[in-house]
C-alpha cells in the first residue's frame, strides 16, 4: 500500500494495520488474493510444526496417564484427570 493510501484509509476511521496479504496481487477476475512461494512455504511449516508439537503432547499425556491415575487413587480419577488435563489446553490454547 501507498502512504497516500493509508493516509485515505486512517482518514475514513480504518485502523493502521499490516496485514500479511498486503503484498499479493489479486488473481485474475476472481478478487482472492494469492499467496507468494515465501508465505506459502511459512504457512507450511507453521501447520508442520504445530502437528509435531501436539503429536508430541499426545505422546507424553498418553504415557504419563496412568502414573498419574495410580498415584491419584485408581481408575475413578480418570475422568477428572483427562477434564484437566482439556481445561488447561483449551486456556493455553489462545495463548500460545
Amino acid at each position: 500500500m501507498s502512504r497516500d493510501a493509508i493516509a485515505e484509509a486512517q482518514a475514513q476511521g480504518m485502523p493502521r494495520t499490516v496485514s500479511p496479504l498486503a503484498n499479493t496481487t489479486p488473481t485474475s477476475g476472481t478478487g482472492h488474493a494469492t499467496l507468494s512461494r515465501r508465505q506459502r512455504v511459512v504457512v507450511v511449516i507453521g501447520v508442520m510444526v504445530g502437528m509435531i508439537f501436539a503429536g508430541l503432547d499426545q505422546t507424553v499425556v498418553s504415557t504419563s496417564m496412568p502414573r498419574i491415575v495410580a498415584e491419584l487413587g485408581g481408575l475413578s480419577r480418570y475422568a477428572w484427570v483427562f477434564t484437566g488435563y482439556m481445561l488447561a489446553a483449551t486456556v493455553m490454547l489462545p495463548i500460545c
